[in-house]
């Protein structure tokens, strides 16, 4: 983020981080959503911070930004009654802001427990597989999810479906080829890397809770398949 947000102020660009699932997460002693000009969150209930419904936050520690932001979510009002901008109905429910508010002190734990266990996972799999890289020492990963890479990637789903074990495919069809796309005129080919990965990724279970025999069965299993 550090060189981005320098090439951003030489140009005088705008950056808004996709902060949707890095609740928690730092970045050389800065919390994500803290390091562009503003940050959006997502509270979708499987994110690491999920409400029991949809919602989502934006942060910023500009002012302005913030007070335009909270008049464009509750249909341009400045105060009740006083609408000064067109607007929106965006405004997160109380029952969500409650359970939010309760589960906002146990995000630390279990963030922490979400990296013992892709600890676990890179420790058992990083032979095997092609597991996540260790996080930089300045930063701290969340872990929202646990991205494997494979050439067998659907044999191998096929084969832990068997066992009981459900997995995740973040994301099968790269942005630039997704029909909504179409207007950008981009072709298979154009993103190698991003259609590569496409085709190889497989995330595994994490969250709070998870047990170390369930970790174990995840990579026994994995194992199992690759003899």
């Amino acid at each position: 983020m550090n060189p981005i947000m320098e090439i951003a102020k030489r140009h005088n660009i705008k950056v808004v981080e996709d902060a949707a699932q890095a609740h928690g997460a730092m970045y050389i002693e800065k919390m994500a959503g803290g390091l562009g000009d503003a940050g959006c969150f997502s509270f979708f209930p499987g994110k690491n911070l999920g409400a029991f419904g949809d919602g989502g936050a934006i942060t910023s520690d500009n002012l302005d930004l913030i007070e335009r932001i909270g008049m464009l979510r509750n249909y341009g009002q400045a105060e009740k009654y006083n609408h000064v901008t067109r607007g929106f109905n965006k405004r997160l429910d109380g029952l969500q802001a409650a359970i939010l508010s309760v589960k906002l002190d146990h995000l630390d734990e279990w963030n922490n427990q979400r990296v013992e266990v892709a600890r676990k996972y890179s420790e058992r799999l990083g032979e095997i597989v092609e597991a996540p890289t260790k996080g930089r020492v300045t930063s701290q990963h969340v872990y929202h999810l646990y991205v494997i890479k494979t050439e067998r990637r659907d044999e191998l789903q096929a084969y832990l479906k068997e066992k009981g074990i459900n997995t995740g495919l973040h994301y099968p069809v790269p942005i630039h080829l997704q029909k909504s796309m179409e207007f950008l005129e981009h072709y298979a080919g154009d993103f190698p890397r991003s259609e590569e990965d496409a085709k190889k990724i497989l995330t595994l279970p994490v969250f709070p809770g998870m047990k170390d025999e369930e970790v174990d069965y995840v990579c026994d299993s994995i194992s199992e398949f690759f003899k």
